[in-house]
């Protein structure tokens, strides 16, 4: 799939239920603070905020941050400031603070950021704001890919602020508003249907070049008994394999919350362990538990969730050609500040091979894989999964290790004990 349409899919899942809701502009706020977690999460980056542009007054104000940004700061010039250009230039702009000149990079050696992505947002028919995403202590730079994810969430984030804006008008000017919205959301969800229909349709080719190769030799040479033998065995695999991206694709796809129920984790977890115990063992991988005492339940799918954590186990098995050391850790992490809710966080750590930084942030993408008979769908069901159950799956590397980390909320006020663990601290166990 093409660097342009990069995780596009993923953002877009996370805000249908955004647009379902937003009815007026009292709901914009829950948009702004939905976009900068998005970004915060997709970028990695340590600092993401949303403007909108004032342009009576000339100045942009800050409607949703993540990350270190100053509290107290509610608004900036537009004269002077990096925000600022991308509004005067109605222009995306990616900046290092490596490069040697320019006014953008002065502009950003102004403040305390090493790199950044900045992006226009558009609505109503001009600049409305400016998303900003930027990195500190030497970052590496952003890439095309990033700033891709940014114009996405600009899009988005102008759909919804147009939509919500609509009370404001004319009966006659709201319909001609809400037609003009519907072509836009129509238009972009054509546009993503062909870039996927594009991704299967390669997919799907070589494997039907390759029995139609074979069937043609069948009919058309004559072979020995032992060429032909081959040539259907060549034939079924490859059939095996359309059947298995196809199935890979509907589970993707599959929007079923069904068999939802409060579910204990560490049960699930243990039973996919038990079962790749043959394998780490022959492969000289060791698993430790470090695993919260009384982990409350979460509503899900136990074998939905089961399938996240297995394929998430073998991943990094396989990332272990050579043995290494596998921590499966549990624990509760509050939710955000003010809230009383908190999460369940599941991580998968290992000291494999890694993954790169310019693949780290693509892994979730339908049909991207570094391995060289993988379909490149496990992490993005995977991570569809998670997503259905109200959580988030995200990947990171410290240098030397891989994370996985998946965070799912908990049943509030039914938080029972997880039923496998009866100690009174964290209990780690060297497998």
């Amino acid at each position: 799939m093409s660097t342009q349409c990069s995780r596009s899919s993923v953002i877009l899942h996370s805000m249908a239920e955004l647009q379902a809701r937003v009815r007026d502009i009292r709901h914009l706020p829950e948009v702004y603070d939905r976009v900068v977690q998005i970004a915060s999460t997709e970028l990695q980056a340590e600092l993401v905020v949303l403007f909108l542009w004032n342009e009576s007054h000339n100045h942009l104000e800050v409607v949703a941050s993540a990350g270190a940004w100053q509290a107290d700061t509610k608004e900036i010039p537009v004269q002077g400031t990096l925000p600022g250009w991308a509004v005067s230039h109605a222009q995306p702009l990616l900046v290092h603070i490596a490069e040697d000149s320019g006014e953008p990079v002065e502009l950003l050696r102004a403040t305390e950021l090493d790199a950044a992505a900045v992006v226009p947002v558009y609505g109503l028919g001009r600049v409305i704001g400016v998303l900003l995403a930027g990195k500190q202590n030497q970052a590496t730079p952003f890439t095309a890919s990033d700033a891709c994810i940014l114009n996405v969430l600009a899009h988005q984030t102008a759909l919804l602020f147009e939509k919500a804006h609509l009370h404001t008008l004319t009966k006659h000017d709201y319909e001609e508003q809400e037609r003009h919205i519907d072509q836009l959301v129509q238009a972009e969800k054509l546009a993503g249907m062909g870039r996927l229909v594009a991704a299967i349709a390669h997919e799907i080719n070589n494997p039907l070049h390759a029995i139609y190769n074979s069937l043609h030799l069948l009919q058309n040479r004559p072979l020995s008994d032992e060429k032909r033998e081959r040539y259907l065995a060549m034939t079924q695999e490859q059939v095996e394999r359309l059947i298995g991206l196809v199935q890979r694709i509907l589970n993707f796809y599959q929007p079923s919350r069904d068999g939802m129920r409060p579910t204990a984790i560490h049960p699930l977890l243990s039973q996919v362990l038990r079962a790749v115990a043959e394998q780490t063992e022959h492969n000289g991988i060791s698993i430790e538990r470090e695993w919260a005492q009384g982990l409350p339940r979460v509503m899900g799918v136990a074998s939905h969730l089961r399938h996240v954590f297995q394929h998430l186990t073998l991943n990094a098995i396989e990332a272990m050609p050579q043995g290494g050391h596998l921590l499966v850790r549990t624990r509760v992490v509050p939710g955000e500040p003010g809230s009383t809710g908190q999460f369940v966080q599941i991580d998968f750590s290992d000291d494999g091979s890694g993954i790169s930084d310019s693949e780290i942030h693509m892994i979730f993408e339908p049909f991207f894989t570094t391995k060289r008979r993988g379909t490149g769908l496990g992490l993005a069901v995977s991570y569809g999964i998670v997503e259905r159950h109200g959580g988030v799956l995200s990947a990171h590397t410290d240098g030397t290790h891989t994370i996985f980390r998946i965070t799912l909320p908990t049943l509030d006020e039914l938080t029972l004990p997880d039923e496998e663990m009866s100690v009174a601290t964290p209990q780690r166990v060297q497998e």
